[in-house]
């Protein structure tokens, strides 16, 4: 019996070291994997290769020459009737847009912007002394070498105030495609330099980012179109727009 005990004790113990010695060889193989595992991690993320990039900007400007001008004229007329005040607009106001579509301007090139009647007191703010109507209207002009003219019969009509006068370009597409192209030119050349100094070869663009801005001039802003204004033709100046794109890039360094 106690033969048989020594035994099974002898068993078990040798069941226990086998299992033991197991562990530790499959220690190394287990330890093995997850090495390969966070190289492979590593790899994905990017975290072994270092800086793959190198990231510039660029930008290009175009200037052009404006083909478009929005201008803004009205007509103001008081009396201490306000019927009477909106009667004297409308015939003054009527006669100004024959004067502005005498000159080929469309319909369509012509938009009210503003109407309004308002009451006028008198000093002590009490007493309603009359009336004042006004109207406004935009008026694109397509042909820059009429607009003095336009301007100066619109003016002689009976229009006697003006918001301002902005110049434009109809189709801004191809000066900013140009611009876009000078940009990318510029990003590029920036690139291959850095590239050359450090040793390296440039590769492929990995991000582009773009933006734009365009900036015209704007002149009178407030005007009141009477005394000498009311000329044949009133001088202006059109004078020149810029058109700029900017990019931002990444490029890849081929080693």
């Amino acid at each position: 019996m106690m033969n048989i005990n020594k035994k099974a004790i002898l068993a078990a113990l040798l069941a226990v070291m086998i299992l033991a010695a197991g562990c530790q060889s499959s220690s190394p193989a287990v330890q093995g994997n997850n090495n390969a595992q966070d190289k492979l991690l590593s790899s994905v993320s990017g975290q072994n290769n270092g800086a793959n990039g190198i990231s510039v900007s660029g930008q290009g400007s175009i200037t052009v020459k404006p083909d478009v001008a929005y201008i803004s004229l009205g007509v103001e007329t008081m009396d201490a009737d306000a019927g009477a005040a909106r009667k004297a607009n409308d015939a003054a106001m009527a006669k100004v847009l024959a004067a502005i579509k005498g000159f080929g301007i469309a319909d369509d090139d012509v938009t009210t912007t503003n109407f309004t009647i308002y009451p006028r007191y008198d000093d002590k703010g009490e007493k309603i002394t009359g009336y004042t109507v006004s109207n406004t209207v935009s008026v694109k002009v397509k042909n820059l070498d009429r607009l003095g003219d336009v301007l100066g019969a619109a003016s002689t009509a009976g229009a006697n105030t003006a918001g301002g006068i902005s110049f434009d370009v109809l189709d801004r597409t191809a000066a900013y495609n140009q611009a876009l192209a000078q940009a990318m030119d510029k990003a590029h050349t920036r690139a291959d330099i850095m590239a050359k100094a450090c040793g390296v070869t440039l590769g492929r663009a990995l991000t582009i980012n773009e933006s734009s801005s365009y900036n015209g001039p704007t002149y009178a802003t407030s005007a009141s179109l009477k005394g000498d204004v009311a000329a044949p033709a009133v001088p202006v100046a059109a004078g020149q727009l810029e058109v700029t794109a900017s990019v931002s890039v990444v490029y890849e360094i081929v080693k």
